[in-house]
């Protein structure tokens, strides 16, 4: 690990642990105002005299975006086979200590690990383009396929995220959740909306809508009219195609609960009093 060194020591100091380690990259925070964040976590590369940060530091050009970190951008290599991927967060290695904080070496298994969700895809990309095998590092989190294979296949969809995990990251920012392959996302895609719901809750009617946009129908117990969307999950679709509301259907279900519950207590009375 380390932390605060000065530039070339940093960068002398990776150099020895990749030596030791093997294929290794930095992990650290860009310290700046980011979507009413205070940081943001990435990850970086080195390669010769460059540094290529998973970040679009020409986006931080101080003002209300905090540092100016765009001052250090410089042009990457014209041997890199996407430039998109390395102009944003391309910078010369000596200047690391001037953009990232807490900076720590890591090996490269634990790339995957230390990745924040939303940049998996640049990860994966900046890191193939560099050279370094990252095989079975990244991969789907609902069937556990190699994500470095598909992000480049249109057979197979490329990389997405679980819609249904955004979280507060603090501020007004919002988190993605795991990443999955183009498969097992359009497997969750309702193809009337394109809303992300679980395969349980889509095709709640004949016609294939999903909870969150199946029409308005009227509860067979209570005479309520309602939509399915109320919570979006399978508890929805189920109360949906039973044709009543949630609150309903969990009465209907309690209710025949307890009535088997006292077919058994019964069944036993006759058993025990004959």
């Amino acid at each position: 690990m380390a932390t605060a060194l000065a530039a070339s020591e940093t960068t002398r100091t990776f150099r020895e642990f990749v030596r030791e380690n093997g294929p290794s990259y930095l992990w650290g925070e860009v310290v700046a105002p980011h979507d009413g964040c205070f940081h943001l976590n990435a990850v970086a590369f080195i390669r010769g005299k460059f540094a290529f940060v998973t970040a679009d530091l020409c986006s931080f050009t101080g003002g209300n975006r905090g540092t100016n970190y765009a001052q250090y951008v410089v042009k990457p290599p014209k041997d890199l086979p996407d430039s998109e991927i390395f102009s944003a967060g391309c910078i010369l290695a000596e200047d690391l200590d001037k953009v990232l904080s807490h900076i720590e070496f890591k090996p490269l298994s634990s790339l995957a690990a230390d990745t924040p969700f939303a940049l998996t895809s640049h990860a994966i990309r900046m890191a193939q383009g560099l050279g370094y095998d990252v095989s079975g590092l990244f991969k789907c989190a609902l069937c556990g396929q190699d994500l470095s294979e598909v992000i480049d296949c249109e057979e197979l969809g490329g990389v997405y995220f679980l819609k249904s995990g955004f979280h507060g990251a603090g501020g007004i920012a919002i988190d993605v959740d795991a990443p999955v392959c183009g498969e097992c996302f359009l497997a969750r895609q309702c193809a009337w909306c394109g809303e992300e719901v679980e395969p349980d809750a889509k095709e709640v009617d004949d016609a294939g809508h999903c909870v969150w946009c199946a029409p308005e129908i009227r509860c067979q117990y209570c005479g309520e009219s309602f939509r399915s969307n109320r919570e979006g999950n399978a508890k929805s679709a189920e109360a949906y195609r039973a044709g009543c509301c949630p609150d309903c259907l969990d009465l209907v279900q309690r209710g025949e609960a307890e009535l088997e519950t006292y077919r058994v207590r019964k069944g036993l009375n006759e058993v025990l009093f004959e």
